[in-house]
């Protein structure tokens, strides 16, 4: 048997197994969610239409990043040692980019 991840590194994945390792017990549901506002909605505007997105690509994976921590800390709290069936979505609303991650929070043997 495999021991458990190291402190600090937690295992997140979109597949519903973490390969090499077995699931010693299913926690349930953790989610995590984020909004992130990019300003007005003019300059949300602006900044989908340049050729480089560079703005809208950076308040994306902030706020990916952001709900991606929230759900992290929450499987964290209920003893996990990872995630899986990892799903992200990301809504727009005016200048407004919101993201909601979900899992299944999991102990490995």
């Amino acid at each position: 048997m495999k021991p458990p991840p190291l402190p600090g590194h937690f295992i997140t994945t979109t597949t519903d197994s973490v390969e090499g390792r077995s699931v010693a017990k299913y926690l349930g549901p953790v989610s995590g969610f984020s909004a992130r506002n990019h300003g007005s909605k003019g300059a949300f505007r602006l900044a989908v239409g340049r050729k480089e997105m560079e703005s809208y690509s950076s308040l994306v994976s902030e706020t990916h990043q952001s709900a991606l921590e929230h759900l992290t800390q929450e499987a964290k709290a209920v003893g996990a040692h990872a995630v899986v069936a990892l799903r992200i979505d990301f809504e727009f609303q005016d200048a407004v980019c919101i993201a909601s991650c979900y899992g299944t929070a999991v102990e490995l043997a």
